[in-house]
């Protein structure tokens, strides 16, 4: 048996369209200890299915090719996310806080504050491994 260790590194937005309610997420993950980049585009407006779909996909990208073996004990595996339940809940209050600011966006009245929020947005980053 086999086991796959992921773990969830960093997480930038890297297009913010305010029209759509769009966002264009880098995702830097590692799998085995091996680096790599998984790019997702989510409507922001709800935190929860984006955090489910974001995990999932991790979570997809963990799958390993299976060969031909006899040996059944060869051909299974463990996909484990490392510290998901804080990964969660971190990325949900990434999430909740980054579709506020979007809502926010669709009330603002004057350029400056409008612009202001827009850059804010469009550098937004989550850390979760240092």
């Amino acid at each position: 048996m086999k086991e796959v260790v992921l773990t969830i590194d960093t997480l930038a937005i890297v297009n913010f369209e305010p029209n759509n309610n769009r966002g264009a997420f880098l995702i830097h993950y590692s799998k085995d200890k091996e680096h790599h980049t998984l790019e997702k585009s989510y409507a922001l407006d709800h935190p929860e299915p984006i955090v489910q779909d974001l995990l999932k996909e991790v979570k997809q990208q963990g799958k390993m090719e299976l060969t031909d073996d006899d040996d059944i004990l060869g051909s299974l595996f463990i996909i484990r996310l490392l510290n998901e339940d804080a990964v969660e809940e971190k990325l949900h209050n990434f999430f909740a806080r980054l579709c506020e600011k979007a809502k926010t966006m669709k009330h603002m009245r004057t350029h400056t504050e409008y612009m202001k929020l827009f850059d804010e947005i469009k550098i937004k980053e989550l850390h979760l491994r240092r």
